[in-house]
């Protein structure tokens, strides 16, 4: 019996795990839903531990006010009079829970004394006795990139109880499982679901990789590398580049929908099983991989029983007020039997059984499914199954809501209302009407709603989606949407400059642009195709510059800057042009590519002065000087770069607060740093406040970064300093994956300088962690790590070849950075002490 149960969303599982562990700490017994058993449902173990509790810790936050299971927990808990709320953001708590005492832990990063966690304290002190145990002191957290992937439960899973604990038996012993059966039979949706009940026991947690919109079996590696948030480098080393990211990894990743670009798979999957020891595969496909050592698991239809039971489920969810009438049960079981069980077709009847009746619905699809009728079931393609039971559905649409679901289609990553309302607009159809037809397809479960971020996200069902571009096709209107599409999403990332430099926080900014990434990918992909138009393109590639970097996806951009100038040509309007290389020059700057920055940003700038009499002409002209002095800079060419210094700091005056103005105040300070080192760092902090200021957290933490770097410390300093820089930092804050890397570094350094009992293990963790995040180990900037670790290890001829490598690296694509040498000479030095 667990002394305290704890319920939670699961956005918020760092947070949950600290409390459990603080409590745990203090001689608690705690209880939450990492601890599931595979061989038993998880209503029954929920229900047992919430019985069992002497108190329930409620753990609030804007996706739990929405979550079902939370609310369920927390009003079970307040019946019982056992119930302890606290909340860890700004979310209005739901009625009746806002009538009670809630304590605010908001930023509570482990401090025993912080207020919150004292009236949380009391509060379970009184209903569960005092700890057993002395309080100790946790240490803050450390911030960690985003942990899996996994989209958000929708229901619960009927039926597959037993399903579900030997796919957990067959991973137990092998890497690789492959679930297969016939189109629509659940494959996607037990995978996801065993991968939810599973993720915590990984210690890189559980990923999904989506294959279905995949065409090009070349592209496999760079997709399941991009929904592992791996950046890998296109053509033929993409696969090689996967791996050794994937090498150090424990985790699980689901491969959803293999079938049509099987061969590509099975390719990565040989190779993980060979390379990636600690990695566990799940695939779902209509046909095995093939693959020596691979398990397969063929997923089976419903029973009579549980397809009856999902019917009705469904049903009700479209209708709460719905139940069976007399003589429905065996229209449902008839429906359930012509459908073969098949959870995908089921629901989608169930959805129309409230307005149409059972016996209407068992009616039409002996119209629609005649021809299931001959022949060998088992023998009928995927395709056939659910085109028949799409067609049927599609049949109910008005002409209205057919148009606009064939030309959803083109979204790729699900899409806002907003979006919809442009690109499916036309052909007498307004955007007040689009809005009414989505709703309707809502209504029809057509398309999805997923409310959990901060703006509601809609999206198809990936073989739904398949569906309406063949009815988008067939109605030839394909090329006309997708210029739509990429017409919309032009206009979309137009503003993200603007957005950039406004006083738009980094959540909102990420919350804006990165879950439509893929959208502009594709209509950059059409722009730049056969029947594309390259305006588009090179508009889209000028105007997006700002996106990438602060996602953390500078060498998605790359790709597409190349290609953007190479189709730059006489006819291209002479304004459109300027803006692309402007944009290029900017990137590429802060993209591993100086010397080319450089160059074209120094070509550009007359053209820049002069125009810069408007407040955006100036800032445009500012981004390119920051960018043009980082990168001559980073080629250790400090007089050139200081010649720029007061010109931008003298620009950065005359605008508001910005982020391109707080990247104008570092540039200035850094480039002051050598003559004045004291004074700069004092600068340095007076930096981050104002980024801090006006919400530009990113840049706050790269600021302390460079601070951080820069600052002769001893170690214990340092590495106090260094992990209360980390802890700020949050997923959505912008550039977190370089200045979690370089803070690392920072860590790795300093705690192998110093060489306590522990010390050099975790420094060679946070190595292993830069591994994940960046896929190198190998940046000049931090060779005194690398040479440190290695004489800690009792190896100074590897780090003396290191040095090396990190030299010839630099040299190669131009890096001759202040820091660099001055790393690079303290290293010699130190490899002299031990050679």
């Amino acid at each position: 019996m667990s002394d305290i149960f704890v319920s939670y969303a699961r956005s918020t599982a760092a947070q949950a795990r600290a409390v459990s562990d603080a409590l745990r700490a203090l001689g608690y017994s705690v209880w939450r839903d990492d601890e599931l058993p595979t061989h038993r449902a998880y209503g029954d173990v929920i229900e047992e531990q919430l019985a069992q509790a002497k108190a329930v810790v409620v753990i609030w936050s804007a996706e739990a006010v929405r979550s079902e299971w939370v609310r369920s927990e927390a009003d079970r808990a307040r019946g019982e009079r056992k119930l302890v709320q606290l909340s860890i953001d700004t979310a209005r708590l739901p009625m009746p829970f806002d009538q009670i005492q809630c304590a605010d832990l908001s930023g509570w990063s482990g401090d025993t004394n912080h207020p919150g966690w004292q009236k949380t304290l009391a509060s379970i002190v009184h209903l569960a006795g005092a700890p057993t145990a002395p309080a100790k002191h946790a240490p803050p957290a450390a911030a960690e990139p985003e942990r899996g992937n996994l989209p958000r439960r929708h229901g619960a899973l009927i039926g597959r109880e037993a399903e579900l604990a030997q796919i957990g038996k067959l991973l137990e012993s092998g890497d690789l499982v492959t679930i297969t059966g016939t189109g629509g039979v659940g494959k996607t949706r037990i995978a996801l679901e065993f991968a939810h009940k599973h993720a915590d026991a990984y210690e890189d947690a559980a990923w999904l990789v989506e294959l279905a919109p995949v065409t090009e079996p070349s592209e496999v590696p760079l997709v399941i590398g991009r929904a592992l948030g791996i950046e890998l480098p296109p053509g033929p080393n993409a696969l090689d580049a996967l791996m050794q990211r994937l090498r150090p990894r424990q985790t699980l990743i689901v491969l959803d929908n293999c079938e049509h670009v099987i061969d590509a798979v099975a390719a990565v999957a040989e190779a993980a099983l060979d390379h990636a020891p600690r990695v566990k595969l799940l695939a779902s496909s209509q046909e095995p991989l093939g693959l020596e050592g691979e398990r397969v698991f063929r997923l089976r239809s419903l029973g009579e029983a549980d397809a009856a039971t999902l019917f009705v489920e469904r049903a009700r969810g479209a209708d709460a007020a719905w139940s069976p009438k007399a003589g429905d049960d065996t229209a449902i079981a008839t429906i359930c039997q012509r459908l073969d069980g098949i959870p995908l077709a089921l629901e989608m009847a169930a959805a129309r059984a409230p307005a149409l009746g059972c016996a209407a619905v068992l009616q039409r699809l002996d119209d629609r499914f005649r021809i299931l009728t001959g022949g060998k079931r088992t023998a009928l393609p995927r395709q056939r199954t659910l085109q028949a039971t799409l067609d049927w559905s599609h049949g109910l649409l008005s002409a209205a809501d057919a148009a606009v679901f064939r030309r959803l289609g083109v979204f790729t990553a699900g899409f806002t209302l907003e979006a919809a309302s442009k690109v499916a607009a036309g052909d007498k159809l307004d955007e007040f009407a689009v809005i009414d037809a989505v709703a309707s397809l809502v209504a029809k479960s057509l398309v999805l709603a997923d409310t959990e971020g901060s703006q509601t996200r809609y999206r198809l069902l990936e073989t739904t989606r398949m569906y309406a571009l063949e009815q988008l096709a067939a109605a030839n209107e394909t090329q006309a949407t997708q210029r739509s599409h990429a017409a919309y999403f032009a206009s979309f990332v137009a503003p993200a400059a603007a957005h950039y430099r406004s006083p738009m926080s980094d959540e909102e900014f990420y919350d804006r642009y990165a879950p439509d990434t893929p959208n502009i990918e594709k209509a950059l992909s059409w722009a730049f195709g056969r029947d594309g138009d390259s305006e588009i393109g090179i508009a889209m590639t000028g105007d997006s510059w700002a996106i990438w970097p602060a996602l953390s996806t500078n060498g998605r951009y790359l790709p597409w800057s190349d290609i953007a100038l190479e189709r730059c040509g006489p006819q291209t309007p002479a304004q459109l042009v300027f803006t692309l290389k402007r944009s290029v020059a900017t990137a590429w700057n802060y993209s591993g590519r100086p010397v080319a920055g450089a160059a074209l940003a120094e070509e550009l700038l007359p053209t820049l002065r002069a125009r810069a009499d408007s407040e955006t002409n100036k800032f445009t002209l500012l981004d390119t000087l920051n960018a043009l002095q980082t990168a001559l800079n980073l080629q250790g060419l400090q007089e050139k770069a200081r010649a720029y210094a007061d010109e931008i700091y003298n620009l950065a005056a005359t605008l508001p607060p910005s982020r391109g103005t707080i990247g104008a105040m570092l540039a200035h300070a850094g480039s002051r740093y050598l003559e004045q080192p004291e004074a700069t760092l004092e600068r340095l902090r007076q930096i981050e406040q104002q980024a801090r200021e006006i919400k530009a957290n990113g840049w706050a933490t790269l600021v302390a970064e460079n601070r951080v770097n820069s600052t002769p410390s001893d170690p214990d300093s340092a590495i106090a300093e260094t992990r209360e820089v980390l802890a700020g930092i949050r997923p959505k804050h912008m550039f977190v994956a370089g200045t979690t890397a370089a803070l690392y570094w920072t860590l790795a350094y300093y705690l192998a300088r110093r060489n306590a009992p522990g010390d050099l293990d975790e420094a060679w963790g946070f190595v292993r962690g830069v591994e994940k995040l960046l896929g190198q180990r190998i940046n000049g900037r931090f060779t005194q790590a690398y040479v440190m670790l290695a004489v800690r290890d009792g190896r100074p001829a590897d780090g003396a070849r290191l040095l090396g490598c990190c030299s010839a690296l630099a040299q190669r694509i131009g890096i001759n950075f202040w820091a660099s040498q001055r790393n690079e000479a303290l290293s010699r030095e130190l490899l002299r002490e031990h050679l």
